[in-house]
């Protein structure tokens, strides 16, 4: 039975057949609902064989093929669709959660497949594709229309030859530089993803071996310890690239926001050598700042972001032994923060994009340095917010590179409040806490490192568990995963603070989600705070130790 799913955006623009080919309906579903709104007509076919019945029926712009389905798969049917002449030149994108290996992948792209995408894939890319083959056959049709509408008034045509070859070549050379665009646009995608990939992977790769070396060594302090701070390493690379992510997404998005107050320069420069010091401590690392104190209007974890990025950059493309010097000195009012380098320097080439997202002076498999393209973009967009400029200069390969931040500095010193008890907090033991995690692992690891601070820990690992142990024991403080099943964080929130007993408890949410909206929610459902996984201990440590210090009195600090 064929069925079609109208996605059809009632405009007079022609008509676009799209063939979506699985044996799983779900999938289907899953399919139409991601490009339903491409202005495309969706047609299904649950195999091989009913897709071959749509082709002889119906012209189609562009097929999305599973590979693996019964009595024909995806690779056969594609190679009859391209034996007909009628559908030989409609391109296929295969979609495989199974046939991953490179001798799949070639063998698509030998039977005529114009890409080959492994699941789970990225939404916004396929959509991205599926939408560039709908509007090139809607132009397709549109230049076939053309064609038939000259036909009929070729008399005044004649008249308008000459304007017309003219329009005719400007558009041509349009479309031509935008085609050139959207090439360069489509290489570096591929190349960030395969980054991306290898630089996941990097940090994993210890984590495996670590695991395995803990225990069969266990009784070995020194192993143990020297295991310890590589794990943090890699936990920490692990989280570093996946902030630069969420922040290139927010940046595009126009989600990014900075809250500017007043921030000694000293104590971002102290916080980002301690942020890059497993880097730096390969190099030779010089620091020259003002004697006098100099003040900056800024969001400081955004310009520690800016610090840490340049001063990873510098250690990462600088040989080991290499120099590396940061200095910085008041200007007409700016304060001008340079970070030089003697490492491998800038090619003139990519000097002038190095700020634009995924550009790299190296981009082969043999690239020695990793990163994903995106800090020195982020450095930018960050600096810029802030009011100031970013600039590299560099005199070419293995001559090194400079980068010099002007940031506005403040013309007065601003008035420092006085320390208080919870500013030199430290742990409160012997307060009850809840952890309710559904991941068991992460409640345990979670629940021992309260423990070894002197909390004693209570744990639930699901929404109704955690109600329940709250309303028999009373906790002082909940500390709830948001994802958890049969009834989310936010609503076991909203019931703790609606129960007298439990209504005056610490109550902090842990997620991986970190946006504003996420911290507004979590806000509105009764939360005193929002930790971003992974979670620091050293930061939340300090948190319990300050809000049970400090009391009540104050509104959560987000």
């Amino acid at each position: 039975m064929q069925v079609i799913a109208n996605s059809g955006n009632g405009s007079s623009e022609p008509a676009v057949n799209v063939l979506l080919v699985d044996d799983r309906r779900e999938n289907l579903v899953t399919l139409e609902a991601l490009l339903a709104d491409l202005g495309a007509h969706l047609v299904y076919a649950h195999s091989g064989h009913e897709a071959l019945k749509h082709l002889l029926q119906e012209d189609f712009a562009l097929i999305i093929l599973d590979v693996q389905m019964p009595q024909m798969d995806g690779f056969e049917t594609a190679r009859l669709i391209h034996e007909r002449e009628r559908t030989r030149d409609i391109p296929i994108i295969f979609l495989t959660a199974v046939y991953k290996n490179e001798t799949h992948q070639e063998r698509g792209y030998a039977i005529g497949a114009v890409d080959y995408i492994l699941k789970p894939f990225d939404p916004l890319m396929l959509r991205t594709k599926v939408g560039s083959f709908i509007e090139v056959a809607r132009k397709r049709a549109e230049l076939q229309a053309e064609i038939h509408r000259r036909q009929e008034a070729e008399a005044e045509l004649v008249r308008l030859n000459t304007t017309l070859e003219r329009q005719v070549e400007e558009r041509t050379k349009a479309l031509a530089a935008a085609n050139q665009k959207l090439e360069q646009a489509a290489r570096a995608k591929d190349q960030f993803l395969a980054m991306l990939a290898h630089e996941l992977r990097n940090p994993l790769a210890p984590l495996l071996t670590l695991s395995e070396r803990l225990l069969h060594r266990q009784h070995d302090p020194v192993a143990i310890r020297e295991a310890s701070q590589l794990l943090e390493r890699s936990v920490k690379h692990l989280v570093r690239l996946i902030d630069d992510l969420l922040d290139v997404t927010r940046i595009a998005s126009g989600k990014i926001n900075i809250e500017k107050k007043p921030v000694a320069f000293t104590a971002i420069v102290e916080q980002a050598r301690e942020q890059v010091r497993p880097w730096l401590d390969r190099h030779r690392f010089v620091a020259t700042l003002p004697e006098e104190p100099v003040w900056l209007e800024g969001d400081p974890s955004r310009l520690l972001q800016v610090l840490s990025n340049l001063l990873h950059n510098a250690a990462k493309f600088t040989a080991p032994g290499g120099a590396i010097t940061l200095s910085a000195e008041r200007a007409a009012g700016e304060l001008v923060i340079k970070i030089i380098d003697n490492g491998i320097g800038i090619p003139g080439e990519l000097l002038k994009d190095i700020f634009e997202p995924f550009r790299q002076a190296d981009t082969s498999i043999e690239r020695s340095q990793g990163g994903l393209g995106i800090g020195l973009a982020l450095v930018k967009t960050l600096v810029e917010m802030h009011g100031g400029t970013v600039h590299a200069a560099s005199e070419g390969a293995g001559r090194g590179s400079e980068f010099i931040v002007r940031l506005p500095a403040l013309t007065e010193l601003p008035e420092l409040p006085t320390p208080t008890a919870a500013a030199r907090a430290v742990p409160t033991p012997g307060r009850r806490l809840l952890v309710v995690d559904d991941n068991v692992d992460a409640a345990e690891s979670l629940a021992v490192m309260l423990g070894m601070w002197g909390y004693t820990v209570e744990m639930a690992y699901d929404g109704p568990s955690a109600i329940e142990r709250a309303r028999a024991n009373p906790p002082d403080g909940a500390i709830l995963d948001i994802g958890l099943p049969q009834m989310n964080g936010y609503e076991v929130a909203r019931r703790l603070r609606a129960d007298p007993a439990t209504k005056d408890a610490l109550l902090l949410a842990l997620s991986g989600y970190g946006q504003d909206e996420d911290r507004q929610r979590a806000r509105e459902a009764g939360f005193d705070h929002h930790f971003v996984k992974p979670i620091e201990p050293s930061a939340l440590r300090a948190w319990l130790a300050k809000h049970w210090q400090a009391g009540h009195d104050k509104e959560p600090e987000y």
